[in-house]
Parts: C-alpha cells; structure tokens; sequence
C-alpha cells in the first residue's frame, strides 16, 4: 500500500493547505485545525467501514476456495518474490518475470507487507484499504460542489458501486491502485496543486502500461481546465511512458518478444495503423463500440447509476480511454460485466456525477448547492440505484450467515495445506487450490504442460478437470491425505516434511 497512501498523504496535505488558502483569502488566519491534514469525519467513517467490508467479502471468499491460481495466485507469488528482494517471476504464468507479461513495477510496493504478514489474505487486505481510501478525495471533490450531505450520499453510492464490487470478488488485480491514484489526482487538479497531481499520475504510471494512455488524456483534461503547462507535460509523458513501456521495457523483461497485448484488430494492426483508419473513417470506433448486444449492456450499466451526470462534465474526458480499451477490445472477456474491469472508471464516473450536477444546477439557474434535503433525497436515489447490479449485489453475501462459516469440505481443505511445507517444495494444484499455494519457487496449475512436482493437490469437485493429468503421473506418486473429496498425493523420492 505504501503507493496509494503516499497519494492518500499528498491529498490530505493539500486538503489542509486549501483550508490554509481560504482562510487567509478570506482575512483570517488559519486555524489550528487547517494545519492538520484531515478529511470530513464522515468521509473517514465510512471509507473505514467500506475497508472492512470489502476485506470481509474478498477474505471470506477466498477461504470458501472462491480465488484463482491465474489471478490471486499470480500476483501473490510475484509479490512474495518482491518480498525476498528477487524478481517478480511467476512459475504459473510461465514469465521469467511478470513484467514482462504487464508492467506494473508499482506492486513491489506492496512486499514490505508480506515482511509483516507473508499470507495471501495480506495481498486481499491491502486492496481492500487501496479502494477505500479513494472515498476520502471523491468526497472532498464532491463537497465542493453539492455540500456536505449531497456528497455524502454521492460518495455512499461510489463505495457501493457495482465496478468495486465486482472487483472485490474478482480476486486481486494491479489495477486496485487505480481508484485511489485517479481520484487524488482529480481532487488536486481540482484546488490547483498541480505539482502533486503530476507526481500522482508519475504514480499511476506504473500501474500498468496501459494507464500510460489515460495520463495523457489526463493532460486533455487538464487543457481543458486550461492548465497548459501541465497538461502539456500530462500529455508528452503518458504517451512517451506508454511507448517506452510496451516497445523497450516489457520486450526486454518477457526475452525479447515484441509487446502481446494489442487487442483491437478490428481498428488496425497497431497504435498507428488504428489512427490512420480512424483519420479515414471517424464513425469506425463508434461502430466498434456498440457491435455487441454486450458491449450496449455494459455501457448501460456504467451509467445507470449516477444518471449519466459525468456526461455534463469535463471529467467525461477521463472516462473516455477506460471505455474505448474495453469497448474497442476484440477480447469478449473485455466487455462484460462480472470482473474487475470497471474498477478504475468508477471513481471518474462518481466524480463527474458530482461536477455534472453542479453544472446543470447552474444552469438551471440554482445559485447554492443542494440543501440538507435535496441532498438526502439525492442520496438515497444514488444509493439505491447503486444496487442495480448486473448480476446481483456480492457485498449483500456478507449478511447471509452460512457466508461466515467454513464448510467441511474447506475445513479438509485448510488441513490438507498445513501438510505441505511452506514456501519449499513445488506444487500442482487446481486453479481454486492453487492461491492457497502459492508462496514458492515452483507453483503450477495442473495441466499436461505441468512438469513433475513434489506434490498434487486437487479436489473432488474439479476431478473432471485435474483427473486426466493425476492419473496420468498416479504410479510416481502416492496419497498422504484425503479427505471429503480434498487429496494430497506426495512425488516418491521426496522426503516427509
């Protein structure tokens, strides 16, 4: 977390300098609270329960075996690596380094928890307070424009938004940076601390390379806002990091292979060659965008519920490449609803709604911000609009009460791990066994490119999946556990633990 709470630190700084500004503006000096960096107490409250929630939710599931080797796994090895001052290489990706398949060097940030705690549930706690510390700076931009209880019930409906939930069950992502980095760089842009807000979008950089497009539309928006100088800076900086990124860096960290990861052929056959067939034809993306009844539902969906509100602000701008790198995707899995792919754009949408607002209030020729009243009336539409979700609401399992308890099944589960030695000897494991796993050298799913292994560990449920392969290595292998269906079987040769 050290990343995001830096940003978190910068944006709390500049809430108080604000104060500080205002107060002297105004003829008055600065009171002994405006020299304390703070937020609204609200704002902490509830950015402190969501924490707890979002942990509970993405823990609890993980322990009913709920996670995958291919997401919680992967980035649990690479950042237990990090832990040990190695290079992040990943054993279940196949990479001799992770940052060869996305840069995201912004997860070695994260190994000084694992010096603290070395458990996989570390890595779910810590994106648990990433996304919730962004409520802090939605709510200071949104107080701005629609008081204390307007933004109040604006800034509930965001940490209820479906995009985070969906991202919580989706187990861990580099992207969990995201909200947080993106809404502090629009709060200081916001009150004109433009150093802090580039140093932020430095951050945001090295989330993944793909964020090296949304800084420079970051400068478009700060054009906009006429901040010339620094959104000029905003825009040569995303777009030579983006090029850096995806043409030196990440074809020197995967052996040399040219960057894997252009997905939108339906525009051109790269960057330029898109651009060139958009300057021929402009109604091309627009065409892409809505050419599957999936892609018109997603966008629905995103929205929903703050009424298209961003629409009316500038923010909008930074909507646009989180939309077009889903929507343009020839990769399906892109376009749906149920992952975590609409993380990074909640906080832009939950923004925009609040300046959106604002704007049509003027327009409407309203002088002031909402009133107590009108606040709460539009807190409650946001909040209650925030539970059409796709595909119902994952934070509502944590008032089921079977949702607390482990199964048998689990609890076998949790005993059949204890048997295996931690952090040494390698490991085959299905994909919902594997982040259980994962903290070692040699990890694998099973699958017949999997070599040879200490130990295999597959379970009753997945035997279609993982029964080809066991059988198929069963005479060099032999059961030390097996119970409710959850099997242990040790390489012969390898000694007991």
């Amino acid at each position: 977390m050290p990343g995001g709470s830096l940003a978190l630190v910068v944006v709390l700084r500049t809430a108080a300098g604000t104060e500080r500004t205002e107060s002297r503006r105004a003829g008055r000096p600065p009171s002994w609270r405006s020299r304390t960096p703070s937020f609204d107490p609200l704002a902490l409250a509830l950015a402190a329960g969501a924490a707890a929630a979002y942990a509970s939710l993405s823990i609890l599931l993980h322990q009913h075996l709920g996670s995958q080797g291919l997401d919680l796994g992967l980035f649990d090895q690479a950042i237990w690596h990090y832990s040990r001052l190695e290079g992040p290489e990943s054993s279940i990706r196949g990479f001799p380094s992770l940052l060869g398949d996305h840069l995201h060097p912004i997860l070695a940030l994260l190994a000084p928890l694992y010096w603290l705690w070395d458990d996989v549930r570390m890595l779910l706690l810590a994106q648990a307070v990433l996304i919730a510390a962004s409520i802090l700076p939605v709510m200071a931009f949104a107080r701005r424009r629609l008081g204390r209880v307007g933004a109040l019930g604006l800034t509930a409906a965001y940490a209820l938004s479906w995009g985070i939930q969906y991202a919580l069950v989706s187990d861990f992502h580099e992207v969990a940076f995201a909200p947080l980095l993106i809404a502090s760089a629009v709060y200081l842009a916001d009150v004109r601390r433009l150093k802090s807000c580039l140093a932020v979008l430095g951050l945001l950089l090295l989330v993944k390379e793909s964020f090296g497009i949304f800084v420079a539309f970051f400068g478009l928006y700060l054009l906009a806002r006429r901040e010339v100088r620094a959104g000029l800076v905003a825009f040569a900086a995303g777009v030579m990091w983006h090029y850096l990124a995806t043409e030196v860096l990440m074809p020197y960290f995967n052996g040399g292979d040219d960057y894997t990861f252009w997905r939108f052929s339906q525009l051109g056959t790269g960057l330029g060659d898109a651009l060139l067939n958009i300057v021929r034809a402009p109604w091309l993306p627009f065409e892409v965008m809505v050419d599957s009844p999936e892609k018109v539902r997603t966008l629905a969906f995103l929205a929903l519920p703050f009424l298209g509100l961003f629409l009316l602000s500038p923010v909008a701008i930074l909507a646009v490449p989180l939309v077009l790198e889903r929507m343009l995707s020839t990769d399906a899995d892109w376009w749906g609803t149920d992952e975590y792919h609409s993380l990074a754009i909640a906080a832009v949408l939950a923004m925009g709604a609040a300046d959106g607002l604002r704007n049509l209030l003027r327009l409407a020729g309203a002088r002031r911000v909402p009133g107590p009243r009108a606040g709460a009336a539009l807190g409650v539409v946001l909040v209650g609009l925030s539970f059409a979700a796709p595909h119902g609401t994952p934070l509502a399992r944590l008032v089921t009460p079977s949702f607390w308890i482990r199964t048998e099944e689990e609890q076998a589960a949790a005993r059949a791990f204890a048997i295996i030695p931690e952090h040494d000897g390698s490991v085959a494991a299905q994909n919902r066994l594997l982040p259980h796993l994962s903290q070692r050298s040699r990890a694998f799913l099973i699958r017949p490119a999997t070599p040879l292994t200490d130990y295999l560990v597959f379970d009753a449920t997945g035997e279609a999946e993982a029964g080809p392969e066991v059988r198929a290595r069963g005479s060099r292998y032999r059961t030390v556990f097996e119970q409710r269906g959850v099997t242990v079987m040790r390489r012969r040769g390898t000694p007991a633990p």
